[in-house]
């Protein structure tokens, strides 16, 4: 027997607009996404395009919404990244009716890549995006998240490239958030706030609430975390380090305040370069042992770098991409 069901009986834009904002109930967000199948799996409207046909496809509906979005002022400080997932074709006329809201949905940059949502920074960026669950990802410059949309008995699972924040809501139905660090770690999660750090061979979790499990399959080893805690691998080994420390000092630059807590210079030169795409050189290996305490604004690299001089009586040149430090 068929019935319908209350969310069947809503107008579709009405649910595409409530699932935008956040506001759509699972039900409502499920039938959205059957009405946006992603452009892998099966294509019941467009069985006679190839691979090639459906990949440029998609690069033509994505391009008019960028235009779109290039034309729109974001008026929102803190904008939301909903997903919709697209059905070509039937629905080109739904995708053109939708890119209002989509330009005030998308923040900095985010794409389709297959069936996955790509979230991403330039360096010196900072963007929060809210997820369709309701949690926050804030990244730091240079970033990436990459993740499959889920449904409500799924995993909330997402790849994490540099540095971001999370601030993650508890579902009624006690979904897992699992935020994975390529061939090193996942963090498992239900509901906390939590910085996680992957550049190069740097590799934490520092916890500032809640409680999470991380999975360290090359180690074989499980640990759990509680507030205040940094777990960080050792470059080079097989060790793994679980510290108490401030964790404002990990988490601050998501305020878009750099707090350094006896931070050594060594550690500012990678966030230089990692965050904001800087080259830098320091003429005397002797300062990369300072430490440094303080608080100094870090989303202008100019403000930034005048604020590190003047605070720490160093002479910073800048050329370009260039950074020389010296002794005042």
């Amino acid at each position: 027997m068929y019935r319908k069901t209350p969310a069947m009986k809503t107008p579709i834009h009405l649910l595409i607009q409530k699932y935008l904002q956040g506001t759509a109930t699972p039900e409502e967000r499920a039938l959205v996404e059957q009405y946006y199948n992603a452009f892998s799996g099966e294509q019941p409207y467009t069985p006679a395009l190839s691979a090639e046909e459906k990949r440029r496809l998609e690069e033509k509906i994505l391009a008019g919404i960028r235009q779109k979005i290039q034309g729109t002022v974001i008026l929102k400080a803190e904008k939301e990244a909903k997903i919709i997932r697209m059905r070509p074709v039937k629905y080109l006329r739904v995708a053109a009716a939708v890119v209002g809201l989509l330009a005030l949905a998308i923040s900095y940059k985010l794409f389709f890549r297959a069936n996955k949502v790509v979230l991403t920074t330039d360096y010196g960026e900072i963007a929060t995006f809210t997820l369709p669950d309701s949690s926050k990802i804030t990244l730091n410059g240079n970033s990436v998240v990459e993740y499959t949309p889920w449904n409500t008995t799924q995993n909330r699972e997402i790849i994490l490239q540099g540095e971001a924040f999370f601030s993650v809501k508890h579902t009624q139905n006690h979904q897992k958030f699992l935020v994975n660090v390529p061939g090193k770690m996942q963090v498992e999660v239900l509901g906390t706030e939590f910085n996680v750090t992957s550049r190069r061979n740097d590799s934490r979790v520092v916890l500032k609430s809640g409680k999470v499990r991380l999975h360290l399959p090359d180690l074989e080893q499980e640990i759990i975390m509680q507030p205040g805690e940094m777990v960080e691998l050792v470059p080079h080994t097989t060790k793994v380090a679980k510290t108490k420390v401030n964790p404002e000092k990990y988490s601050s630059w998501s305020s878009k305040l750099l707090v350094l807590d006896k931070t050594s210079l060594r550690e500012l030169v990678a966030i230089l370069e990692d965050t904001y795409g800087l080259r830098v050189t320091v003429t005397d290996t002797s300062l990369l042992h300072h430490t440094f305490s303080g608080r100094v604004p870090k989303q202008d690299v100019e403000v930034l770098l005048l604020s590190l001089s003047k605070a720490f009586d160093l002479k910073i040149s800048k050329n370009n991409n260039q950074i020389t430090i010296q002794k005042e």
